[in-house]
């Protein structure tokens, strides 16, 4: 193979001596060469000279060009007689063999013939395969197919995202190939559900690389990958019911735990922990206090530098209801010492009726009175029972007093 040339031929005088020079200008992206050659003559013997008008043709791959000049053929002179140019078109391996011939002469000259030929074997020119291809979703199987410009072309065929590379095929003469991404190179897209990889496609026949292509491609993190973990709690009472052990409404938080991990490399941004209507951020803390009763349970929203969510949940939490203390009914009036009601009686008697929440039996109700002569001073409680009467004594059987009933838990 070359990329240019020459070569000699005879005439009917042996002492006058053609040589050919070629040349190919070649261009890859067309599979051409413009082959350029040129007749010269020159007599190898000194003291004499040939002269007249040339007529005659040179003929490159087929394509004849005619032509006529004045000529003066001396010793060593080089003296051009014709020069044509024709653009040949390549097999689709790059590879290309021309013919390239003259003839011609000198009407009345001992230069009456010319005979000139040979074939040359054009540089080949590297045909570097093309791929075609859609788009990649890690952990899951995409076809590429390879657009060969000879059936005897071989192909390695490479992808790469980020740090991470691999061979998808080496020297394979298949045309078309299905390839999985491996999920882990999500680990090259921690920010983003979407990134460019890199293909190539390099070209062989037999041995010897004759080109190579590179490609952008969209690489798609799938749905799949997203944070994961677990959420546990445990329910905090302040005061009396610190020791209880159980979910108050409107009293209890629930101090929460969010275990998570992060996908392939993903940090996690942001953790939103709702409970009972009420909500808190960070991956621990306190969310509360739960404001419905009832079976209820946590949940926790975790979002990634991708932004990628995923919902925890807690195990069920029973929330007991929760009320004030409630006086339901309440009877006064004087009485005497047995709690026989009387007008001017030197005792009281009350008869109320109240509740307070249960809170799982957890919870007690205390209930008191106390009293004081009106514009006095109060005097000191007394507990009474729920439902059942009590009577108390001290009271003058002239005068207005006023009597306070209290019921707490």
């Amino acid at each position: 193979m070359a990329g240019s040339g020459s070569f000699t031929g005879t005439t009917a005088n042996s002492a006058i001596v053609p040589t050919i020079t070629w040349s190919a200008a070649q261009s890859q992206e067309g599979n051409y060469s413009d082959v350029t050659a040129v007749l010269t003559y020159d007599r190898t013997n000194s003291g004499y000279t040939t002269y007249g008008t040339w007529s005659g043709s040179i003929t490159i791959n087929g394509a004849a060009t005619a032509g006529s000049r004045y000529l003066e053929i001396g010793y060593q002179t080089h003296t051009e007689a014709i020069r044509a140019t024709v653009r040949v078109y390549h097999e689709t391996d790059g590879s290309r063999s021309v013919t390239i011939s003259a003839a011609g002469g000198i009407s009345g000259t001992s230069l009456s013939s010319t005979e000139i030929a040979a074939s040359v074997t054009l540089n080949t020119i590297p045909r570097a395969s093309a791929l075609s291809f859609g788009t990649f979703t890690l952990g899951a199987a995409a076809g590429i197919t390879v657009q060969a410009a000879s059936e005897s072309f071989r192909h390695t065929i490479r992808c790469a995202l980020g740090s991470k590379s691999a061979v998808i095929a080496d020297r394979t003469s298949a045309r078309s190939v299905s390839w999985t991404m491996p999920l882990a190179w999500a680990a090259e897209l921690p920010e983003s559900t979407a990134g460019a990889g890199t293909l190539t496609v390099e070209t062989y026949q037999g041995s010897t690389l004759i080109g190579s292509r590179s490609y952008a491609c969209t690489v798609y993190v799938p749905e799949s990958v997203k944070p994961s973990g677990t959420l546990t709690v445990s329910v905090v009472n302040e005061g009396a019911a610190a020791d209880w052990g159980v979910c108050i409404r409107g009293r209890s938080s629930l101090s929460y735990q969010a275990a998570v991990t992060g996908a392939y490399g993903a940090a996690v941004r942001t953790c939103r922990v709702s409970f009972s209507g009420a909500s808190a951020d960070g991956l621990s803390g306190t969310v509360g206090p739960a404001e419905r009763s009832g079976s209820q349970k946590a949940t926790a929203v975790v979002t990634d530098a991708r932004g990628r969510s995923v919902t925890l949940t807690s195990e069920a939490v029973e929330v007991l209801d929760y009320y004030q203390p409630v006086l339901e009914t309440v009877s006064v009036g004087r009485c005497g010492a047995d709690g026989t009601l009387q007008t001017d009686g030197a005792y009281v008697r009350i008869l109320c009726t109240a509740r307070c929440a249960p809170c799982g039996g957890h919870n007690a109700l205390t209930l008191r009175a106390r009293y004081r002569r009106v514009g006095g001073s109060w005097g000191a409680y007394q507990s009474l029972t729920s439902g059942t009467a009590s009577v108390l004594a001290g009271f003058e059987t002239t005068g207005s007093y006023e009597v306070e009933l209290t019921a707490s838990d």
